[in-house]
């Protein structure tokens, strides 16, 4: 929202005049942004690095130098949006949230008190932050495991051997691999 005002030329041509301007058009423009950012912070999902530090700071959170912006905020709304009441179904939004639906499996035994959450790789800088989740919803006398997905045989039987040729045994059994048996598999 600046504003442009157009000055007489003898006022322009006056040194101390233009620097004067010139230094308030770079502070204006400092407060632009630091407005813009301001107004992204307000909500988590939209909130910049300087937003999602100070909402860490707030929680305790200290998060990992390699995580980045998007894994930080995961974590944030892990926490943020604390709710008293401790359900299945609280317990699976926030992990919807923080995962997606699509990245980890999640087995409730109530009779043998067991709950047993499996990561999938791609989400697999957020296992401690899931595994705090679970100390914090789960009661005490259920016994928790948190895992993380790994590659196994019949993920790979589809794959020839050429196809898997040339990689060790850590590289197939950690990393993501979701392509068609009859592509040629390229790992990173």
């Amino acid at each position: 929202m600046r504003v442009n005002v157009q000055y007489p030329e003898a006022v322009w041509q006056i040194r101390d005049v233009r620097a004067a301007i010139e230094a308030g058009d770079t502070i204006g423009e400092i407060l632009e942004k630091h407005l813009e950012e301001l107004d992204a912070d307000l909500t988590i999902k939209d909130s910049k690095a300087s937003g999602i530090s100070r909402r860490e700071k707030i929680l305790g959170i200290s998060p990992q130098d390699t995580a980045s912006l998007e894994e930080r905020r995961s974590e944030v709304l892990l926490r943020w949006y604390d709710v008293p009441l401790y359900t299945e179904r609280t317990l699976r939004r926030k992990l919807d949230a923080a995962l997606g639906e699509e990245n980890y499996t999640l087995t409730v035994d109530l009779e043998n008190k067991r709950i047993t959450c499996l990561i999938e790789m791609n989400r697999r800088l957020m296992k401690k932050s899931v595994q705090e989740l679970f100390e914090q919803m789960v009661p005490l006398d259920y016994l928790l495991t948190v895992e993380l997905h790994y590659n196994q045989y019949k993920d790979l039987k589809p794959y020839t051997y050429r196809q898997l040729q040339g990689r060790s045994w850590k590289q197939l059994r950690n990393e993501v691999i979701k392509l068609e048996a009859n592509e040629e598999l390229r790992l990173p």
